[in-house]
């Protein structure tokens, strides 16, 4: 910006002399530096270290010029997972005035880390610490297989519930996977379905086959990526259906709806009976109806009686579930066989090896 100014000289003169304004410099800069970003990464992160990047920028205008960014400092407080309160914070003397636009921290594991920064000019104008902090966690420890939970040994209804927990308190995903034990093969591979891959739930289900022994194992994954390993399997057997059997005697085969495939086979004479050839096991489950007027079943392994069932009861109860006492490993035939004249129900057995 320029003035003008009359001016009368020397000889009565007149002259109109143009003044310029004093030029804006650096040294005029009055303004803090202003943070533009920071950056450290994923929340969760499963590595030690943590690097911190930031960037800070000097205004100015035309009549005040900024001066530029001169040097940082930087600052961080942490805390260990389910704590409430941060520590004090920490000024690491590598990290003050200094011209780095990054830094790296190595924390313990399980340990959340929350940085600030603020910035100088050439002229000595120093900003605000961050007004948020730029914080980063070191999840290093993968999920805790807690618990599962199936039906049963022997189960109609074919899942598994499973439970991790985590120390970052976000929901884990799961892999399952399952092999096969079908009678009279060896044991089946592991299998890997992509439809129970990184899975945010808990509960699994299959179609069972009958007589098939299916194990699960599964595994969980956090927000870090931490992956546990593999859990103990968990085994679920599905029984064989009573449309498999042979009967001898007065046996009444029918559709059920209530019944385990939809069919029972009733015995309704004394010693009527249902057999499954050629079984190899060391304990046998009965599933049959329960309830008033139901009569009574001795269970018979290789030609060995393993117990009597009543299954007489006061209400009503389809596809019940009756362990016979375990034993040693056996192969033959399982018989059950009708004492008294009184119908039992029968809706399969199941015959388990492992």
């Amino acid at each position: 910006m320029k003035s003008r100014i009359a001016a009368v000289m020397a000889a009565g003169t007149c002259a109109v002399l143009t003044l310029a304004a004093p030029t804006a410099s650096a040294a005029d800069d009055v303004t803090a530096p202003v943070q533009v970003s920071a950056d450290a990464g994923a929340f969760f992160r499963n590595a030690a270290s943590v690097t911190l990047k930031y960037a800070f920028k000097d205004p100015g205008t035309e009549e005040e010029p900024g001066s530029g960014l001169a040097d940082y400092d930087v600052r961080y407080q942490e805390k260990k997972l389910g704590q409430q309160e941060y520590g004090e914070w920490v000024l690491p003397a590598e990290w003050q005035k200094t011209t780095a636009t990054t830094v790296t921290h190595t924390a313990e594991r399980g340990t959340e880390t929350c940085f600030q920064v603020r910035a100088r000019d050439v002229t000595g104008n120093e900003s605000a610490w961050s007004e948020y902090s730029t914080c980063s966690v070191w999840d290093g420890t993968p999920p805790v297989y807690i618990g599962g939970y199936t039906s049963g040994r022997v189960s109609i209804d074919a899942f598994w519930r499973v439970w991790f927990d985590d120390d970052s308190a976000h929901e884990d995903t799961v892999d399952v996977a399952y092999r096969d034990l079908v009678p009279g093969k060896p044991r089946g591979p592991w299998v890997y379905p992509d439809y129970w891959h990184d899975q945010r739930k808990s509960d699994f289900f299959w179609d069972s086959v009958p007589g098939v022994d299916r194990c699960v194992s599964a595994r969980g994954r956090d927000w870090a990526g931490n992956v546990s390993g593999w859990t103990p399997e968990t085994c679920v057997l599905a029984p064989w259906d009573d449309r498999s059997f042979t009967s001898t005697g007065t046996v009444s085969r029918v559709l059920e709806p209530m019944g385990y495939r939809g069919t029972v086979s009733t015995l309704k004479s004394n010693g009527a009976a249902l057999v499954k050839t050629a079984q190899t096991g060391k304990q046998i489950a009965l599933v049959a109806t329960h309830g008033p007027g139901q009569g009574t079943v001795d269970v018979y392994h290789a030609g060995v009686k393993l117990g009597r069932v009543s299954l007489a009861a006061p209400a009503t109860e389809y596809r019940k579930i009756t362990y016979l006492p375990a034993g040693v490993q056996r192969t033959g035939d399982v018989k059950l066989v009708a004492v008294g004249t009184a119908p039992a129900a029968i809706d399969g057995i199941a015959v388990i090896k492992l």
